[in-house]
């Protein structure tokens, strides 16, 4: 027979006492809690809400990956080598979610043996932070692409390490920027160029898309997500009782009103 664990008194452990006492009040609550039914109108308001996050957060998400600046350009440059618009739309999607999207590797040296995972856009922030910056950085962008492009012609492309300011390039990245350069080299730098300009403005500290796009993804009262804002840097700190108000307020706005539109445009 499984002997039960004691302490040196005989009796349960502190740990098992603790679990034991949670358990017969959780009995409790439970036991006295009653069902409450929802009606049918107030399930439908609960669905309808639910479906309006969703649509919300996707529709910011697909501002964060540049999809419109992708469908803009592809229309208008797509006619010029006489491509398909969805075929251009497609290349430029991927390059811009190639940048975003979190998977490359970085293993570390010596000091830091552990591998990292990091999204271009981010780690290259300060390459785009100012327009001068941006200019100097798609020159080099410009002649890296050219360059990978000459080693491919080549089949010397195995040859190099792609690294684009010290960081690693993914495989699938570098096919779809050498592939648009060399349909229209003109057109992907002005795309390129707003998409670096767009995640400038999204990255800044406590810009108004972030805090848009965290109240959709997280959970809790218009305070609660208040406080979440407010402690990871996403928010300035609220110092009086009508900033606090006022902030609360702009929540249940945001809430509201994105939820509204993005599920207008769904035709929902």
């Amino acid at each position: 027979m499984k002997r039960e664990a004691t302490h040196r008194g005989g009796g349960p452990t502190c740990g098992e006492q603790l679990i034991a006492n949670y358990g017969q009040a959780l009995g409790k609550i439970l036991t006295k809690k009653k069902v409450t039914k929802l009606s049918k109108a107030k399930v439908k308001r609960i669905a309808a809400r639910r479906i309006g996050a969703e649509a919300a957060l996707e529709q910011l998400g697909d501002a964060e990956l540049c999809r419109d600046l992708a469908g803009k350009f592809a229309r208008e440059f797509a006619k010029k080598t006489g491509d398909t618009i969805g075929d251009v739309l497609d290349r430029y999607e991927a390059i811009a979610l190639g940048f975003v999207a979190v998977g490359s590797v970085l293993t570390g040296g010596v000091a830091h043996p552990g591998v990292f995972r990091y999204s271009l856009s981010s780690v290259l922030r300060s390459s785009y932070r100012t327009d001068e910056t941006l200019r100097a950085f798609l020159a080099k962008l410009d002649k890296w692409v050219r360059d990978d492009i000459w080693a491919c012609t080549r089949a010397e492309q195995d040859n190099y390490s792609w690294i684009l300011c010290r960081y690693p390039v993914s495989r699938e990245l570098r096919i779809m920027l050498a592939y648009e350069y060399a349909r229209d080299r003109q057109g992907l730098m002005r795309f390129l160029q707003e998409v670096f300009k767009r995640w400038r403005k999204i990255d800044q500290p406590e810009s108004l898309f972030r805090q848009r796009l965290l109240t959709h993804q997280l959970a809790g009262t218009p305070k609660e997500i208040a406080n979440a804002l407010e402690e990871i840097g996403a928010a300035p700190t609220c110092t009086t009782a009508k900033q606090v108000e006022s902030f609360h307020a702009r929540i249940r706005q945001y809430r509201s009103r994105d939820r509204k539109a993005a599920s207008k445009r769904r035709g929902l």
